[in-house]
């Protein structure tokens, strides 16, 4: 809440972010921690991150995934990712018909009723195998110590489709969501000679930022009719008490618009700049804006969605990011008010528009809502905008050339330290 006749500045008392999802501990899916948001400063100088191997072993194979510098619990990968990794022998293995490894993306969303499992819907989302072994017989030994290199790359957007491939994420409560991707490691054999598997799991972070720049500021003044080149203008709707009788006489009264850029997308962590005007055309009725002004709130909401077997929504939930923490009056008239502020968009790098359709979407909107007192006897306005956010800005993406770095900021994992090596 935010009022003009009050102390406007509330630096230092940005609501804390809600602690939504529970955490659970599993050698194959993802660890749901409480996000840290220092993640994307350290990767400005990637020194600073812990690199550890990751190795893992079946019976008869050793995998080496290779080094990661990002300090997280699973090789992390970022946009168009590769995964490097050897596939060792360590002993001779008889019968062996195949041997394949798969870079694989899954999304589960699981309904729980109490001690039962209500519904679970789960889909393969994309799937990149390499062959590293195909026997021309029916079955051939491997000696100890041959070694086969993989290489593997993570697409860009979900199997047919222009969706862009999402990153890994998970929560547990009370409905459980999880976008996994894993390697798949399989060494099949021939008669009665058991196969070999072992799942992988990886983290995918891709980094994104906004195709146009925004807006800076947004004008000094009331514009009229014209508006400056990239902001446009929307009228919120009114919305009256269910106990109060309309005016005959208020239509088109009170007049509340909201200023914004005409493109709404926005990098995560960057201010979001916006205005709004009370404009009352009664000359004789002062008290209207006055009213009007006295409870201004300005959020950004997430919204993640929920819904099982494609066509069934089981959940929707919102939360607060930010909220405006500051207006700026240029015009104060007894019958127009016309201020600026500015939002910022969360935490840098751990804001991101994306979903999977039919099955999760995290979605944004800025909340506009102007209260005026009960006893005012005036109708409250509102609007949602839906917006895009994007992890980083274009400036930050230019200067990774070819590295493409993970968007640290958008995982829930906390990060491994190095006495726990």
């Amino acid at each position: 809440m935010t009022s003009l006749y009050h102390r406007h500045s509330f630096a230092g008392t940005r609501p804390a972010l809600p602690d939504q999802d529970s955490s659970r501990t599993s050698s194959t899916s993802l660890l749901s921690i409480r996000r840290n948001a220092n993640y994307t400063q350290a990767e400005e100088d990637v020194k600073i991150h812990h690199t550890r191997s990751f190795k893992y072993r079946t019976v008869s194979v050793d995998i080496d995934v290779g080094p990661c510098p990002w300090g997280q619990p699973y090789a992390t990968y970022g946009r168009n990712g590769i995964v490097k990794g050897c596939l060792t022998f360590m002993k001779k293995c008889s019968s062996v018909a195949q041997v394949t490894v798969t870079l694989r993306g899954t999304v589960t969303v699981t309904l729980p009723e109490e001690v039962m499992i209500a519904g679970v819907d789960s889909k393969t989302i994309y799937s990149e195998q390499v062959v590293l072994f195909q026997a021309k017989l029916s079955g051939t030994s491997i000696q100890g110590g041959t070694s086969f290199p993989f290489t593997l790359s993570f697409p860009e957007r979900l199997e047919n489709s222009e969706v862009p491939l999402p990153p890994s994420y998970s929560i547990f409560h009370p409905v459980t969501a999880e976008v996994e991707h894993a390697l798949q490691i399989e060494v099949s054999r021939c008669g009665f000679h058991k196969h070999e598997r072992r799942r992988i799991p990886v983290l995918y972070l891709p980094k994104s930022s906004p195709e146009t720049p925004i807006p800076c500021k947004m004008p000094m003044q009331s514009p009229g009719r014209e508006l400056p080149s990239g902001i446009r203008r929307i009228d919120l709707a009114a919305v009256w008490p269910d106990d109060c009788l309309v005016p005959s006489d208020y239509k088109g009264l009170v007049v509340v618009q909201a200023l914004l850029p005409t493109k709404c997308v926005f990098a995560s962590g960057t201010a979001i700049p916006l205005a709004l005007s009370i404009r009352c055309r009664d000359e004789s009725s002062p008290d209207i804006v006055r009213h009007l002004s006295q409870d201004i709130d300005v959020s950004l909401v997430r919204r993640k969605a929920l819904w099982l077997a494609g066509n069934r929504r089981i959940r929707t939930k919102d939360e607060i990011v930010a909220n405006v923490e500051e207006l700026r009056v240029h015009v104060a008239e007894k019958n127009n008010l016309y201020f600026s502020m500015e939002l910022t968009a969360g935490c840098p790098g751990s804001e991101y528009s994306w979903g999977v359709p039919g099955h999760i979407m995290i979605q944004y909107s800025l909340r506009i809502i102007i209260r005026p007192p009960a006893y005012a006897q005036l109708p409250t306005f509102k609007h949602f905008e839906p917006i895009t956010l994007r992890t980083d800005t274009d400036q930050a993406l230019a200067r990774q050339l070819v590295v493409s770095l993970p968007a640290l900021g958008l995982t829930t994992l906390q990060p491994m330290s190095p006495l726990l090596e």
